[in-house]
């Protein structure tokens, strides 16, 4: 039974801080510095270490006995000092127990070893009493001094085997962080991503930070590939708060990783993001380039259908009728072709609807409104037969605005207002930014047209569409 540190607890209020001040300074999640206090656990050598000179205290002052506690190299599977939810996990704890380390110098043939440094200062763990290539004085033993020197430099390589060692990363911790991982991504499909943006942000932060500490190349490809997952979520996000230079960014370093793991699904994701985002930033051209691009690398899951009905979708706003026609058919044959993946799943799929719903924003561009109104019929009815923790929320919403623009090009004005109520009754925290240039884009038309534009319908819709646009979604910054 771990008996709580009421030495430590005692000397932090006397500075005076605060569990979270302390952490900041330890360079540790405040629920870490909590758990040494009330749980009793011991830090790593290195927090004991950050510990004493925040409080100006000794090991032995802090409880942790004598004043140089000898560190202790955890085991492939030794927990950290934090919780096993990753997501409450501060990033720069995870690398802490591999900094502050001594150094000792190189040793070069004919170079002077230890200039400038007096007698029984030591090289390694052994004292160093001369230099190379000088003369030693009377009575001086050449041999034992090379046999010292020389056991110093092998010290060198035995902390390097010790550090290796240390950094593999345990597997519960990598289940940990899948499983992280599959939750986000499955809980962006409905959950407001106000509240999952930090959460990600956090996952993010822990996987950069077990990637700089890994120095085995079997798992820094599954580090990376988790990690380029986690920075596509970001993206995903920042696109849908409307921020396209933040969501860029993101997909250049989830390319990055995919470029590090050698993972040819999700080098193709990132081409389909980067489309997304070009397309939402009103250039369809380089959308279609971008996610042409994405259909080279041979991917195999179901991003080989999201490419070809993203080519279709921003083809449509080209007026290219030949490509959208293409892209279509080539999206169809992909479905019959999809093998398993290895990726996370839920944001990373193709939902059953999404087809339809990206064939009916082509037809959408080209104004076939018919067409566009049997393709987003079949995308709601899709989406709506699936269970609620699946639901793809921000589609479902997408293809009611899609079936109420392609009403109002076929002037079925009462159609349009039925189709639009349940997306216009959508509450802020899911008010994305592309489903407002949606119904913006919808609002403008509805204006402009002959016959509709006059009607009092036509007013009292752009009121509700004002009002709904008023209210975006946005991030939730997280709770002290």
């Amino acid at each position: 039974m771990r008996i709580p540190n009421a030495r430590l607890r005692s000397l932090r209020e006397q500075v005076p801080l605060t569990q979270a001040e302390l952490a900041e300074r330890v360079g540790v999640a405040e629920l870490t510095v909590r758990r040494w206090e009330t749980e009793g656990l011991r830090p790593q050598p290195a927090h004991v270490r950050s510990l004493c000179s925040a409080l100006n205290a000794s090991p032995a002052e802090l409880g942790y006995g004598t004043d140089d506690p000898a560190p202790t190299e955890p085991g492939p599977d030794t927990p950290l000092d934090e919780p096993p939810n990753l997501l409450a996990l501060h990033a720069r704890a995870l690398v802490d127990t591999q900094r502050a380390r001594a150094t000792h110098p190189v040793l070069k043939p004919g170079s002077t070893l230890g200039a400038g440094r007096s007698l029984g200062e030591s090289v390694g763990s052994s004292p160093y009493t001369g230099t190379w290539g000088s003369p030693p004085p009377a009575g001086f033993d050449l041999r034992g001094v090379k046999g010292n020197v020389l056991m110093g430099v092998a010290d060198e390589s035995a902390r390097f085997l010790r550090d290796t060692e240390a950094s593999r990363i345990g597997s519960l911790t990598l289940e940990q962080l899948e499983a992280d991982l599959r939750w986000l991504a499955r809980a962006y499909l409905n959950q407001p991503l106000g509240e999952l943006f930090f959460p990600t942000v956090q996952l993010r932060d822990v996987a950069f930070a077990l990637v700089e500490r890994n120095r085995y190349p079997e798992q820094a490809r599954y580090l990376y590939l988790i990690t380029g997952q986690a920075c596509l979520l970001l993206a995903q996000a920042s696109k849908e708060f409307g921020s396209a230079a933040a969501a860029e960014s993101h997909a250049r370093t989830a390319w990055l990783c995919a470029e590090l793991a050698d993972h040819h699904d999700l080098r193709a994701w990132v081409r389909a993001t980067q489309g997304m985002i070009a397309y939402w930033e009103g250039r369809p051209a380089d959308s279609v380039r971008l996610v042409e691009d994405g259909q080279r690398f041979g991917a195999q899951g179901a991003v080989t259908v999201l490419l070809p009905s993203l080519q279709a979708r921003a083809a449509g706003q080209l007026s290219d009728a030949r490509t959208v026609t293409a892209a279509l058919g080539a999206a169809a044959d992909a479905g019959q072709q999809v093998q398993p993946d290895d990726l996370a799943g839920g944001i990373f799929g193709v939902p059953p609807g999404e087809q339809a719903l990206f064939a009916a924003e082509a037809r959408l561009g080209l104004g076939e409104g018919r067409q566009a109104e049997q393709h987003a019929q079949d995308a709601i009815a899709s989406y709506q037969a699936v269970s609620p923790e699946d639901l793809f929320l921000g589609n479902l919403h997408a293809a009611q605005c899609a079936l109420a623009t392609a009403l109002l090009i076929q002037v079925q004005l009462e159609g349009m207002q039925q189709a639009l109520r349940p997306f216009l009754d959508t509450p802020p925290q899911h008010r994305s930014m592309p489903l407002i240039r949606r119904v913006l884009t919808l609002d403008r038309g509805l204006l402009a047209h002959p016959s509709a534009a006059t009607t009092p319908l036509a007013s009292q819709l752009h009121d509700e569409i004002t009002e709904f646009c008023a209210h975006p979604l946005t991030p939730q910054l997280p709770t002290a």
